[in-house]
């Protein structure tokens, strides 16, 4: 089952807090950066500087997952620049920089790391702090390149187990290994980037360097789909082009409805819709996928709303066609500040098939106030 999903598309560094429940960028915004050029498929993605041995001056965020879970998946793009902010080299010291973490309300189970040599190690517990080194893979990788790693962790102090994948191929298996350190069996957050201990990657003297993230996936082993590894995925994030079939919702200015909803980042207050009517509902049409072939492995419609008076209000999003109904999601509250809204779909909503590229260009988007 898809968990979250996130392509860094269409919001930026002061939006973090809404697509990840939590971030540490030290108040400089130099830390983490959500900005078109860091992307590897000619889209946004996350730049951080991660490692270190001082909690400041490093990026993390934070994925609260909603529920515990005892196995996990994750798979993510990253990409180690070999800038630093070091001044001065100092290869072959013994000290690793987490890329990944999971956790049990902030206590870490398990740190899927970069080795001084670029090799990826899973550590069980913090980097900084007290750790096991569970493994080490052989392969080591590259300096400015996009490689696709892949965690499959189950965790428990006895029985626990860690598969990595990189770029598609097993790069470490470790099993039974310990991967707990709470009093608990399971992890319910999901961390990228970190604190690191001394010096990290290729021997930055200060154990801090620029690592670039894109295309996050997490599930879980439960569901009908989307329980192992999905493979190297790209997420890709589609805006509003033009109106939809239905355009029911008060404009915040001039020009089409789609037009004041289509940002890039996300402008909160400076154009919107509004829905003073209850029922009341916009359709637009999105751009087309990139990808132009290949299963579509899920959805998510990501909502980004306020409400501007006490009292519930409760809206949900739309898919359809042109010829056929819209697809009602599921009703979500809305607060009095700006909130993404997502849900995931698995399967086809309008037909309950699959996903296809064509069915996802082919439908309408919008949002209905319940």
């Amino acid at each position: 089952m898809l968990i979250f999903s996130d392509s860094f598309s269409f919001w930026d560094q002061p939006h973090l807090p809404g697509r990840w429940d939590n971030y540490f960028d030290d108040d400089d915004s130099a830390v983490i950066t959500v900005s078109d050029p860091y992307g590897r498929n000619n889209g946004s993605g996350a730049r951080m500087i991660t490692g270190g041995y001082q909690a400041s001056g490093r990026g993390i965020l934070v994925r609260n997952l909603g529920a515990d879970y005892e196995t996990l998946i994750v798979g993510v793009a990253i990409y180690c620049e070999s800038t630093n902010t070091g001044t001065a080299t100092e290869v072959g010291r013994s000290y690793y920089t987490p890329f990944l973490t999971f956790e049990d309300e902030g206590t870490v189970q398990l740190s899927i790391c970069l080795s001084p040599g670029a090799r990826v190690v899973a550590i069980s517990g913090p980097v900084f702090g007290v750790h096991t080194v569970l493994g080490s893979s052989t392969y080591a990788l590259h300096e400015n390149v996009w490689h696709y790693v892949e965690v499959k962790a189950v965790f428990n102090n006895v029985a626990g187990s860690v598969e990595i994948h990189i770029d598609g191929a097993t790069r470490l298996t470790l099993s039974p290994v310990d991967t707990q350190t709470s009093a608990n069996g399971y992890a319910n957050q999901v961390q990228i980037g970190g604190q690191g201990h001394s010096t990290g990657i290729l021997g930055l003297s200060v154990g801090s360097y620029y690592i670039r993230f894109d295309d996050v996936y997490i599930c879980n082993i439960n569901g009908a789909q989307n329980t192992d590894f999905l493979g190297d995925i790209r997420v890709e994030g589609l805006r509003p082009t033009g109106a939809g079939l239905t355009t029911q919702l008060e404009p915040s200015g001039a020009g089409g409805n789609w037009s004041l909803v289509d940002d890039l980042q996300p402008d909160d207050d400076t154009t919107y819709v509004a829905a003073g009517t209850v029922g009341n509902l916009d359709t637009y049409v999105f751009s087309d996928l990139q990808t132009t072939a290949g299963q579509v492995m899920a959805l998510t419609t990501c909502l980004y709303a306020e409400k501007v008076d006490a009292g519930q209000v409760a809206i949900a999003p739309l898919i359809g066609t042109t010829g056929a109904p819209q697809f009602v999601g599921t009703s979500v509250n809305l607060q009095m500040s700006y909130n993404y809204k997502e849900e995931i779909f698995e399967t086809n909503p309008v037909d309950g098939g699959v996903f296809s590229v064509s069915k996802v260009n082919s439908f309408q988007y919008g949002v209905r106030r319940l």
